[in-house]
């Protein structure tokens, strides 16, 4: 069974010059230890763009694991129901991804169905292939910087449903920024423990 480093190695992405992340602002935030959050809304589709950072003290091998295993998707996703693997590829190069999710009280129970590519250990991209979401796509990257690395989540959606503007705001400003702490806690942890990290079957997680 392929592990989640399957496939061929990648070289560190690469990101555009004039990038909300390259601000002074954000890189001050960055370095504080803050997550940087940046957002686009369209209230009147419940559509939105969504890009957060984080700089976390170890290695992209270290960090890998811990987007890429359903074991580890309960950190990162606030409501998750279940996330299994649905289809593979023999080279682990792709995989089709299940996730069951409640965001909250107030919203429908969401199942979302989408292709990662993994491209280890630097960058995961994903997009909608079937489920309750009526468009996503989006990506992790994690780009070596001073002292370990800055992790780099984004994702399009679009429910395709109506969802309370407050459930939108909350998962925005409060959930997001907390998976992402969980995330380098738990990346830090490994990285105490492990050069490697841990390993075992690739079965994505993503916040959407």
């Amino acid at each position: 069974t392929p592990g989640a480093a399957a496939g061929n190695p990648s070289g560190p992405p690469q990101l555009a010059s004039d990038t909300w992340l390259d601000s002074r602002v954000v890189q001050a935030r960055l370095s504080s230890g803050a997550v940087a959050v940046h957002t686009i809304f369209d209230s009147s589709a419940s559509a939105g763009t969504v890009e957060a950072a984080i700089r976390i003290h170890a290695s992209a091998r270290d960090i890998w694991p811990l987007i890429t295993q359903c074991r580890y998707a309960a950190w990162l996703i606030p409501g998750l129901k279940s996330c299994r693997t649905l289809e593979m590829a023999p080279d682990g190069s792709w995989a089709d991804i299940e996730h069951v999710i409640r965001y909250s009280s107030f919203a429908p129970t969401m199942r979302s169905v989408f292709r990662a590519e993994f491209h280890p250990p630097y960058r995961m991209d994903f997009h909608r292939i079937g489920g309750s979401l009526k468009h996503e796509v989006g990506s992790w990257s994690l780009l070596p910087s001073a002292g370990g690395t800055t992790v780099v989540y984004r994702v399009s959606m679009q429910p395709g449903f109506w969802v309370p503007k407050f459930v939108v705001r909350r998962s925005l400003h409060k959930q997001l920024p907390a998976a992402l702490r969980s995330l380098r806690k738990h990346a830090q942890e490994s990285a105490a423990t492990s050069s490697r990290g841990p390993t075992g079957n690739p079965a994505l997680t993503h916040t959407g």
